[in-house]
């Protein structure tokens, strides 16, 4: 698998929340499995974000 460097995390992160969007509308308007997607897309992020954390501090930790 090809690793991904921290901008290309951070555009799919964007592209990920956006694609949510019509599922958080959802949620406001009590649908309870928009509920369910919307949490499933929230742990995707999060994955990605600790991709990002890690890319950094790896890329942080070459530098010194």
């Amino acid at each position: 698998m090809e690793e991904k460097n921290v901008l290309d995390l951070l555009i799919e992160i964007q592209q990920v929340a956006a694609e949510s969007e019509l599922d958080a509308e959802k949620v406001i308007k009590g649908n309870k499995t928009a509920g369910i997607r919307l949490r499933k897309v929230m742990q995707k992020i999060k994955s990605l974000a600790q991709e990002v954390r890690d890319e950094v501090q790896e890329s942080k930790s070459e530098l010194v």
